[in-house]
């Protein structure tokens, strides 16, 4: 017992020291007795206080490990929770993690208080003291275990264990008030002694976690709800409970992104992301790989939050008369998120403003030898200002400051950047949701072609993205700012005046930079905008480039826009360059003004606490002079992108119908612009009409008859008046007549057997004119009738079908349409396919039914195709139908408006593309005993006149007008002439062109060129189905490289800027970085001998004078260097980007025609869009910065090691640390930013492909189906980049460890050897300056050498494509005058696409004489047109030759061979720019030719009749000229070219018969003596040629005159001519 006794008196005078705890008091004087007294004598015993204050924790730490292990062992029900990747967090979950993290800052700061105050005690010999400290260590030990504890709660979901959590917090707060206490007995409980504020502090701490755990025992405990369960097992009742806590997002299996559902230390560290990093590191991350989204980053949440407010602010702007104001809209659907950012952002900046204060102390605290001094006074609690005045308090505070800074900043760029990409994602798709309802877009003033429709969606969308990004540094960096000033004040006095002013200068100059910017920035949109408009228009109309040789013409058009936006691009470099310049020498200029004068203001030497003091201050203020610029010009850019976007928004929609087929996307849509439109109040009609209809409505006579004006309605305004707030028409524009109302009710609803009425409809197609297009529009279409409409090429046929539509503005008058469900189907004149399967076409988005899809299938004559293809229906068939024929095409469209079963249906010229028997075949089995017999409604626009016999209603257009109506009966009798020339027409189109009911030995062989069209992609297919890709998929997958970016890209864009200018950058970077070490090495002898001659009392001006001089040579040295890098720089980045983009073009337009038929153009344009914007803009900016931060972290161990040479070696393992940590890192993020490149197409190609077939969509009621879409991809796009950027923050978060635990070592070696070793104090001050800064410089190093790498990929996608491989263009010119003849000759021909694939013409042996008009025949898809363009080399010759006038084509350079030839290609393309042009792009023809061509091509009434003659505009893709019309045009231009052979392929599907017969008399006059080789399917257009070529299976079968073979009744040529005679 005794020994026990001794040991235990052993440890209490270590613990409490002998005696030592007596009362200080001696005057206490004794109020009362017994117990009293007592406690009183107890409260004053510190040791024994603490000893009771440490109770609490020390069973914590005893009682939370025993209870976890009894949990964990004893319940069964937590073997599945064990393992669960998310956490369902309690209430209060993140404020627990804050109060917790500070709590055990403020004890670790307490016990440092202790351990400081017990050294003082020792050094005046007084024992040891470990309760002054060892109770601090026993609470931060618990508290952790508490944050385990807590954690396993959440975990395994157990509320109940915050019991012991609100037991030990209370038990906590009762041993924080008996200290308390104890202190005010002791005369300590004052705000300046150290431990009382560290015991208020935890006191308060302690206190919020209790109320925190009240709160969560209140909802999960005493109030919480049984979920309902019919399970009577435990175990499935827990497991009930816990599924019915689960949010939506995590009931989904492959939700991996848990940022929201995790604890507050892994969301803080990412530490949720380990999963991916490790599969990263594995192999190449996948898209499958990452899973889901959780819904609140997904586009359609994000949309719907954003439209909610867009709607309501469109209302405003409706009522205010004014446009929508984006911003407001933005900043009111995400207020909270930028309310919370700026939080952090506030607290990240002020933090970090203590830094420099810290610096300044630890240097005073190290020169004024403070050690010394304290250890001389008596021993006593520490005061505030002791305790933060020791130099290891502040290393450590410092290391505190920068993890905190470093946490903020993290969550806050996290957040920050997850908002910018939920704005970014409701920018993209409110911009395609408003293209869903535009007018025609290529009509719209130009302003909204694809080209800039694109850049709104990409390039504004990612201005808006970006200024969202740094939103905060607007009031931020003013506010810091002005802080640091203050700062400066205090430390330089009245030199912080003039540094004011140097920092006003440099900001007015950054300030002006960024305008000057931001006005050159719109320039470069400009010229981008137009660049990528010309190249997508190339991309999707290069066959006909290509086969008249015109693709160089178009190439130089391009390259004259990039040479303008790369000029603009250039100043805005050098302007950047400029800027960087000036942030470079911005310290040095400030660091010379200030210490310059501060010697002379003060009468002070500088000495080290204020020099570096100062310096970390100017750093700060360097930030805000670089970054408070840097902002403005990205809000530029971003007001600039968003007025952009408003008008865009403000732009006109189509007239919108509130019929039946309104699904909940048109009901959820109001309108953004002015859009007039009334509905009757019937259930049965939609009325679409304008105000002017209205008025002209009152002046009807009291019999009802409207009064039409004699002249058109030009003077209706094109805007009509905004309707009132409520959408409601004002009584003074829109109130009813008497008579009005009795008509409304007579017409109440349409009769039964009007399916469409058009009452005094004026119609047009600018919706900024008052001009019709249409005048005078009255129809009434039977309902289940065949409606007919008919007339000559230009005379508004397409234009009724688009009015009943609702595309075109509506002038005056009405629209009105029987309001059933599935109201309208539409097959466009020129068919719009999706880049997918062939039954995905047909569907459209529609159940699939069997039945009725193989009925379709075999009323369009579409089976016999499918049977040949690889994957039968679930084939793809290619952006815009591309692996078929254009009768293919056609039919597909066809068979999509058949199988919708909708009560209308509008189809354009469908019959134009389809031979005889085919289109005869889906005339009668498709449209009149599918439809027709079904009481369907089908408005039928065509000009096969044979089709009127089965007409019900015949419209005939004239003029825009319609001049005859009525039944086949009523036409003859008003105008019985019109109805004559009607049936001469049949007549002779029945002796020629109808065809034989069974189907020949022909029809079944020619099934079988499909399958040749897609033979040339059946290799690939093998390779998909190796690697497991789906049947069928005939578009190739996106190339994608994987691992490391390879050495050859690197060195491929090296070589593109020049070795000699990489290393002229190279040596001047580094002599700024020298001069630079020179100039801080400088300041730190200036600093040095201030403190000598403070000390030795030397005269400070001569001093100062000395070093201010070699100060300043030093940086007029720095900004020579820093000129000429940037100019180099510059200058070599500018002369790449010119040469990849340059090579890029210039390739690819030489690739053939597979690469474009397997590629989609949306892919392509990513090329040119956002991947030459990186290699324009981002890689000099990712380049500067590499270089800027990798010298700054080599000087920076450069001097560390000079100051200390022992850091060196504990520098090593915190470096391969940084190495590895890279090395892991940048697996994954490497291949995440190829999947965000790639996951950028699909967006792009969708919205081209949307645009294309707005009116298609629109008619389908398809609006919500494409924009589901749309907002599929974009959150797909949107998953890539949150987790790509989701791991930039994880490896930030490491490397700012790190880098703060480097900056710990090098604080405390620094100190210690500035205190006990001798080193000087300015170059310890230097060392932990420059490694402070380096440990935020570390982790940018890394992210940059990550985002060069990143960066690199998109010169690794532009190499890419420039080594697709070419045609063959070289080779040897024949005489100019070549062809002289037209003497064609192929000798035993095989084509096929490419050299591994097989053939799809054969052996073909035939000579065509000069002269000659030689006729292709066969089925659709029997290789006509193979064969045609065979003489173009679109093909490749694989055997044989083909010789035009005796010489072989192989062996002249295709573009002169195309250009030698003429062509009229069955898809007409027109390009936008002039008539002029479209015709002669090369100049080389005068106006009377271009007129004389026109006059012959049936158009010069129509060119004449614009305003501007042959200048006149050609919208996009000629949209603003008819398909008829188009293919006049491409045959003027075949007049001028006048070569000898011409090449004619369908050239007249889309024209009338009485056009086509005028076009036939004057070909047949005009090119007499020129070879004409025809493809037509109107057979009464070739049977006055020379020849005609039979083909099947790629083979030709028959070669004769056509009177010959007609006359010989087994020939393959009769069985198609025989009708039905």
């Amino acid at each position: 017992m005794e020994s026990i006794s001794d040991l235990r008196d052993a440890f209490l005078n270590w613990m409490c020291g002998t005696n030592f705890t007596q009362p200080v008091r001696a005057n206490i004087r004794a109020k009362s007795f017994g117990l009293f007294v007592a406690d009183q004598t107890l409260l004053q015993n510190t040791c024994l206080v603490d000893t009771v204050t440490s109770i609490p924790h020390v069973l914590a730490i005893l009682m939370f490990p025993l209870i976890l292990i009894c949990i964990r062992c004893c319940n069964a029900n937590l073997k599945g929770l064990f393992r669960s990747k998310y956490l369902i967090k309690y209430p209060g979950h993140g404020r627990r993690w804050v109060c917790t993290l500070l709590l055990i800052v403020a004890l670790i700061g307490s016990g440092v208080e202790g351990a400081l105050t017990d050294a003082r005690y020792r050094h005046h010999s007084h024992p040891t003291q470990p309760h002054l400290y060892l109770p601090d260590a026993c609470a931060v030990l618990a508290t952790i275990l508490a944050i385990l504890f807590i954690h396993q709660m959440e975990v395994w979901r157990r509320p109940k264990m915050a019991w012991l959590l609100l037991i030990y917090w209370s038990a906590a707060i009762a041993g924080n008030s008996i200290y308390l206490i104890h202190l005010d007995y002791r005369q300590l409980a004052e705000p300046n002694i150290a431990t009382f504020d560290f015991a208020v502090i935890t006191l308060a701490l302690h206190g919020m976690l209790l109320l925190n755990e009240l709160n969560v025992i209140r909802l999960k405990v005493v109030f919480r709800k049984s979920p309902r369960t019919n399970s009577s097992k435990p175990h499935e009742k827990f497991q009930d409970s816990v599924n019915s806590e689960l949010p939506s997002d995590l009931t989904d299996p492959e939700m991996h992104f848990m940022d929201e559902n995790c604890s507050m230390l892994s969301r803080i560290t990412f530490y949720w992301l380990g999963r991916l990093l490790k599969i990263g590191f594995k192999h190449p991350v996948e898209l499958k790989d990452l899973g889901s989204l959780p819904e609140i980053h997904q586009a359609r949440f994000n949309h719907d939050r954003f439209m909610k407010v867009l709607e309501k602010e469109a209302k405003k702007a409706a009522a205010a008369g004014r446009m929508i104001h984006l911003w407001r809209v933005c900043f009111r659907a995400y207020w909270w998120e930028v309310m919370t950012t700026g939080l952090l952002r506030l607290i990240a900046e002020l933090v970090r403003l203590i830094n420099p204060l810290a610096i300044s102390g630890l240097v005073l605290y190290i020169t004024e030898n403070e050690v010394e001094k304290r250890q001389k006074q008596e021993p006593h609690y520490l005061t505030i200002q002791e305790f933060f005045s020791n130099g290891f308090v502040l290393v450590g505070l410092i290391f505190v400051n920068t993890i905190t800074r470093s946490m903020c900043l993290t969550t806050y760029w996290h957040w920050m950047v997850l908002m910018s990409l939920h704005v970014f994602n409701a920018i993209q798709t409110v911009v395609y949701d408003k293209s869903l309802r535009l007018t025609n877009y290529s009509n719209c003033k130009g302003s909204l072609n694809v080209g800039q429709i694109t850049n709104h969606i990409s390039t504004d969308a990612s201005n808006i993205y970006s200024c969202f990004t740094l939103l905060h540094q607007a009031w931020i960096m003013p506010l810091l700012g002005f802080l640091t000033i203050s700062l400066l004040f205090f430390e330089i006095g009245g030199s912080a005046v003039l540094c004011v002013a140097v920092m006003a200068i440099t900001i007015l100059v950054h300030s002006k930079v960024a305008c000057w910017v931001a006005k050159i920035q719109k320039q470069v949109l400009f010229f981008s905008d137009e660049r990528l408009n010309k190249c997508s228009e190339m991309f999707q109309g290069i066959k006909l480039l290509k086969l008249h040789g015109w693709e160089k013409l178009h190439c130089e058009s391009i390259n004259k826009v990039r040479s303008k936006e790369l000029w603009e691009t250039l100043k805005v470099n050098v302007l950047m360059a400029v800027s960087d310049v000036l942030t470079f020498i911005f310290p040095f200029f400030i660091t010379l003004t200030a210490f310059g004068s501060f010697t002379i203001l003060s009468n002070k030497p500088l000495t080290p606490d204020v020099t570096f003091s100062s310096f970390a201050l100017f750093n700060i203020a360097m930030s805000v002079i670089y970054n408070f610029p840097t902002a403005l010009a990205y809000y530029v850019n971003a007001i600039i992108s968003v007025r952009r976007i408003q008008e865009f928004l403000s732009a006109p929609e189509v007239e919108k119908r509130s019929d039946e087929c309104v699904d909940e996307y048109t009901e959820s849509k109001p309108s953004l612009s002015p859009i007039h439109e009334n509905s009757n109040g019937s259930s049965n009609v939609t009325i679409k009409r304008s105000r002017r209809f209205l008025a002209r409505k009152r002046r009807q006579d009291e019999n009802g008859e409207l009064l039409i004006p004699a002249t058109p309605p030009a003077l209706v305004p094109a805007t009509p008046p905004a309707l009132s707030k409520d959408s409601t028409p004002s009584p003074s524009t829109t109130s009813t007549s008497p008579s009005e109302d009795s008509d409304n009710k007579k017409n109440e609803g349409l009769p039964s057997n009007v399916a469409v009425k058009v009452e005094n409809g004026y119609f047009t197609w600018d919706p900024e004119t008052n001009v019709p297009v249409l005048s005078n529009i009255n129809l009434e279409i039977p309902t289940g009738k065949l409606t007919v409409i008919i007339g000559p090429v230009g005379s508004g046929k397409s234009s009724l079908a688009q009015a009943i539509l609702g595309e075109m503005k509506t002038l005056s008058g009405s629209v009105k349409l029987k309001k059933k469900k599935n109201t309208i189907a539409y097959a466009a004149q020129k068919p719009w396919l999706i880049n997918g399967s062939l039954r995905e076409n047909i569907l459209f988005g529609q159940p699939y039914h069997a039945k009725r899809y193989h009925k379709v299938l075999k009323a369009c004559a579409l089976q016999a195709d499918i049977d040949v293809l690889p994957a039968g229906d679930l084939t793809e068939i290619g952006e815009k139908g591309l692996n078929l024929s254009g009768g293919q095409k056609q039919r597909v469209s066809l068979a999509r408006a058949i199988y919708s079963e909708r009560n209308i249906a509008i189809m354009d010229d469908v019959l134009s593309a389809l031979d005889m028997r085919i289109g005869t075949q889906v005339f009668e089995e498709g449209i009149i005993r599918m439809m027709r017999r079904s009481r369907h409604t089908v408005v039928l626009v065509t000009h096969q006149l044979q089709c009127l016999q089965n007409a019900d209603h015949i419209i005939v257009m004239k003029d825009g007008k319609i001049s005859r109506q009525g039944t086949r009966q009523e036409i003859a009798r008003l105008d019985p002439a019109l109805y004559c020339r009607w049936k001469r027409a049949v007549h002779l189109v029945s002796e020629s062109e109808t065809e034989s009911e069974v189907e020949s030995e022909t029809m079944r062989e020619e099934r079988q060129n499909l399958l040749k069209q897609v033979t040339k992609y059946q290799m690939e297919e093998e390779d998909r189905r190796k690697t497991g890709t789906k049947d069928g998929a005939l578009i190739q997958a996106e190339e994608r490289e994987k691992g490391p970016v390879s050495f050859k890209v690197y060195a491929y864009f090296l070589h593109a800027m020049g070795y000699r200018a990489l290393a002229l950058i190279i040596a001047t970077y580094l002599m700024r970085e020298s001069l630079k070490m020179c100039a801080n090495f400088w300041l730190t002898s200036w600093s040095s001998a201030g403190q000598q001659s403070k000390e030795s009392g030397l005269n400070e001006e001569s001093v100062t004078m000395y070093y201010l001089i070699g100060y300043a040579a030093i940086v007029v040295g720095c900004i020579l260097a820093s000129v000429i890098a940037g100019a180099s720089l510059v200058y070599s980045l500018f002369i790449a980007a010119q040469h990849l983009h340059d090579g890029m073009l210039h390739n690819i337009i030489k690739a053939p025609m597979r690469f474009f038929d397997t590629t989609p153009v949306g892919r392509i344009l990513v090329r040119f869009s956002f991947d030459t914007a990186v290699i324009d803009r981002g890689i000099i900016d990712t380049a500067d910065n590499l270089l800027f931060y990798f010298l700054s972290c080599f000087s920076a161990l450069v001097i560390s090691t000079v100051a200390m040479p022992m850091f060196f070696i504990a520098f090593l393992p915190i470096c391969l640390c940084y190495f590895f940590l890279q090395k892991y890192f940048i697996e994954t993020g490497r291949e995440l930013k190829r999947l965000e490149s790639i996951s950028k197409s699909p967006i792009l190609s969708h919205v081209n492909e949307t645009l294309d077939g707005l009116a298609t969509i629109r008619a389908f009621r398809a609006e919500r189906r494409f924009l589901d879409i749309l907002q599929e991809r974009v959150t797909t796009n949107t998953k890539v980049y949150a987790y790509l950027w989701c791991t930039y923050r994880w490896i930030t978060v490491r490397m700012d460890i790190l880098g703060s635990l480097m900056v710990l070592v090098t604080g405390v070696c620094t100190t210690y050897s500035a205190l006990y070793n001798g080193l000087d104090p300015s170059l310890a001050a230097l060392a932990i300056t420059y490694v402070l800064k380096a440990s935020s410089q570390v982790n940018l190093l890394i992210r940059r050498a990550t985002d060069m790498e990143i960066q690199m990929n998109a010169v690794e996608r532009v190499k890419h494509y420039t080594s697709i491989p070419n045609e063959l263009y070289l080779g040897t010119k024949p005489p100019s005058d070549w062809p002289w003849k037209g003497h064609v000759t192929f000798n035993n021909v095989s084509l096929r696409y490419a050299k591994d694939l097989q053939l799809v013409v054969q052996g073909v042996n035939v000579e065509l004489r000069p002269g000659e008009k030689v006729a292709l025949c066969g089925q659709t898809g029997s290789g006509k047109t193979s064969l045609a363009l065979s003489l173009f080399r679109i093909l490749d010759i694989c055997q044989g030759e083909i010789l035009i006038d005796g010489v072989d084509i192989t062996t002249v350079p295709v573009e002169h061979l195309r250009r030698a030839l003429s062509i009229i290609p069955q898809d007409p393309e027109l390009f936008t720019g002039s008539i002029r042009r479209n015709l002669d792009p090369e100049c080389l023809s005068s106006d009377i030719e271009l007129w004389s061509a026109l006059e012959i091509a049936q158009l010069k009434q129509v060119v004449s009749g614009l305003e501007k003659g042959l200048d006149s505009d050609v919208a996009e893709g000629g949209q603003n000229f008819s398909i008829g019309q188009r293919q006049l045009f491409c045959l003027a231009r075949a007049f001028l070219r006048k070569s000898r052979i011409l090449v004619m392929d369908e050239a007249t599907a889309s024209m009338d018969m009485e056009t086509d017969k005028i076009l036939q008399e004057v070909i047949a006059t005009t090119f007499a003596d020129r070879t004409l080789l025809t493809i037509a399917h109107r057979f009464s257009t070739i049977m006055n040629f020379d020849t005609v070529l039979v083909l099947s299976n790629g083979k030709i079968i028959e070669h004769d005159s056509p009177r010959k073979l007609m006359n010989d009744e087994d020939s393959a040529f009769a069985a198609l001519a025989r009708g039905n005679e």
